[in-house]
């Protein structure tokens, strides 16, 4: 029988074979190795024990260390496998009673005692429930695969689809949609925008994407609340839009990494965003840079070249130069 082999969308989006496997190892080292507090769910019971501990509930149960065996095995961890699985056989196990050669679906995180010995309970559910149930999970996936195409689309912007665009509007239909994650982090937004700005031939969805990310990065840095300074002048070369954050800025060692993928400084990202930011301004003859200071937070800046600025006019002539060739 011949194997099927799944399509790989990142190398059909124009990166490496091994980019898939970064972003999976690197959501691997997040679970199994990151910090203890706010990223992995696995931690170890001895030298050769661990287990994975239900953070909804903080104890252990047999789906957890079932997914957790699960997914050592795909990435190719053997000795974190059989750390998981030793611990299973150890205290999960039933060696005796009713349920003996059978797993125990919960166990206590203090001193690994079965709270439960019997198997997951299988609850019986009425038709309609079920088919509720169904329902929700139809519109999960689907809400899933937009936001995995979205993501395609992110990394692999494409060719530009060029058109006249206010900046500002953008600014503002983003500031809309992220309203409900800027008021749950207490950061108040001002926008200082000069009168009458010109539009920019740019593609608004791109741009989009470009200013959520910004925003969003802002927002994040700002962990006990703060302002987001966002402001729109024009000079005689650019129109320019800034986003000043009141964070704790940037250090000169994530500084240098931070235009790389799976390098980012801040708990639970993957630096992926801002590397679209850059991609997007390169491709549409924008110039994106930042100004940090420790401790005083961070300014991105996005310089749109104006109209005007695109037209390589040749220098006047010379005084005394009369070369027919001379353009008047």
């Amino acid at each position: 029988m011949e194997r099927f082999t799944p399509r790989d969308m990142f190398v059909e989006a124009g990166y490496g074979p091994n980019f898939a496997n970064q972003l999976i190892q690197n959501a691997y080292s997040k679970l199994f190795e990151g910090d203890p507090i706010d990223e992995r769910v696995c931690f170890d019971a001895s030298n050769d024990m661990s287990y994975i501990i239900d953070i909804g509930h903080d104890d252990i149960r047999s789906e957890g260390m079932s997914y957790g065996m699960y997914i050592t095995a795909l990435t190719g961890h053997e000795e974190q496998f059989n750390k998981l699985w030793n611990f299973s056989k150890r205290y999960l196990r039933n060696d005796d009673g009713p349920h003996v050669g059978y797993f125990s679906w919960q166990v206590s995180t203090t001193d690994f005692s079965k709270m439960d010995p019997g198997a997951a309970p299988d609850s019986r559910l009425p038709p309609d429930e079920v088919a509720r149930m169904v329902g929700a999970c139809k519109d999960e996936v689907e809400r899933l695969d937009s936001i995995i195409t979205g993501f395609l689309s992110a990394i692999r912007p494409g060719r530009p689809r060029f058109a006249s665009v206010d900046l500002k509007q953008l600014v503002i239909e983003v500031l809309e949609f992220m309203r409900p994650e800027i008021d749950s982090r207490r950061v108040k937004v001002n926008c200082d925008w000069a009168n009458g700005l010109p539009t920019v031939s740019g593609d608004a969805s791109q741009l989009k994407q470009a200013f959520y990310n910004i925003i969003r990065n802002a927002v994040q840095a700002m962990t006990n609340g703060g302002i987001l300074a966002i402001c729109g002048y024009r000079t005689d070369d650019f129109l320019v839009t800034e986003f000043a954050d009141s964070g704790s800025g940037i250090g000169p060692e994530a500084l240098s990494t931070m235009f790389n993928a799976f390098r980012s400084n801040r708990s639970g990202g993957n630096g992926i965003g801002t590397m679209i930011v850059e991609r997007i301004c390169r491709e549409h003859g924008a110039e994106f840079g930042l100004v940090t200071e420790p401790e005083r937070g961070t300014v991105f800046q996005v310089r749109f070249p104006l109209a005007e600025r695109r037209l390589r006019m040749l220098p006047p002539p010379e005084p005394g130069n009369n070369d027919s060739a001379a353009v008047k």
